[in-house]
């Protein structure tokens, strides 16, 4: 059976999680690369275009709309657990598949810092990372930059260190509420990935009220206005190529600072204690189920 994960231009913590979690939680041994098994597990990775004829096994993943809903009712889906509400209703699933996201499972996995953590951190999405200038602008806000490009390792570390996470990529703010670490969430600069937050949100009870970065870069900015007005993106492309350039980026760069501790300064959000206790005992029973089913000891 495959362990999948999807793998783009850049490792992700939220998708490098499944290489940390699931050959402990179950016999790595197990795992090879016949695709003619495939488990899927962290991530928004219920996508169309897996292979038609293999079977498919889903724990904790998402539908987040990067392709059209595939058809799980046709015979090579084992659906053990979704990610949340809006995934098992896009894909006409029974409500009681909505446990969570399976990265909750990191809660297993670490063990409670050795002091009191002291630092404000925020975790972009890779992609605002290599579009806007986030390192500058959160040097400049005295806030720790947390590149989700790094390994599992050394993210869940940094974690551990913080009092507050500031987070863009889902995954950050995943792993932050279960490690009871308070969290503060941020509407994704790109639209196409902010459906999958209210899914992971609603299986735990969360009101999710994202809050608003301003971009960091010109490409940032320009990028952002492609969606609405084409005069003012048109603008942006010309006072890249003039003079104004270098003043221009000054300027946003300090404006996406005061913005981000501005942000830093708000109330934080925290799923109700037990929400991820109850969600990581049902997810045990499910992997449980599971080997039973495969045959696993």
């Amino acid at each position: 059976m495959k362990l999948y994960w999807y793998q783009g231009r850049y490792p992700n913590f939220g998708d490098e999680i499944n290489r940390y979690i699931w050959p402990v939680l179950i016999p790595s041994q197990f795992f090879d690369d016949d695709e003619s098994e495939i488990f899927l597990g962290v991530g928004s990775v219920l996508f169309d275009y897996h292979p038609s004829k293999s079977t498919k096994y889903v724990f904790g993943s998402g539908y987040g709309g990067y392709t059209p809903p595939p058809d799980v009712h046709d015979g090579t889906w084992k659906i053990y657990f979704v990610r949340g509400p809006r995934t098992a209703k896009s894909l006409g699933l029974d409500d009681s598949l909505a446990i969570a996201d399976s990265g909750i499972l990191i809660k297993n996995f670490v063990s409670p810092p050795s002091k009191i953590p002291d630092k404000i951190s925020f975790m972009p999405h890779w992609a605002s990372l290599d579009n806007g200038c986030w390192e500058s602008v959160c040097k400049d806000a005295d806030i720790f930059l947390l590149d989700p490009r790094n390994d599992v390792e050394s993210i869940l570390d940094q974690i551990l260190q913080s009092k507050l996470i500031i987070a863009e990529a889902m995954h950050g703010a995943i792993v932050a509420d279960a490690l009871r670490i308070p969290w503060i969430p941020i509407l994704p600069l790109d639209s196409v990935n902010r459906i999958k937050w209210w899914d992971w949100a609603e299986s735990l009870g969360v009101l999710y009220n994202p809050k608003r970065l301003t971009p960091s870069s010109l490409r940032e900015l320009k990028l952002t206005l492609l969606s609405g007005s084409r005069f003012a993106s048109k603008a942006v492309s010309v006072i890249e190529k003039s003079f104004a350039k270098k003043y221009a980026q000054k300027s946003i760069m300090s404006l996406a600072s005061k913005n981000l501790l501005k942000i830093s300064k708000m109330d934080p959000f925290l799923s109700k204690d037990g929400n991820v206790d109850s969600s990581i005992d049902k997810i045990l029973s499910k992997i449980e189920v599971f080997k039973r089913e495969v045959g696993l000891k």
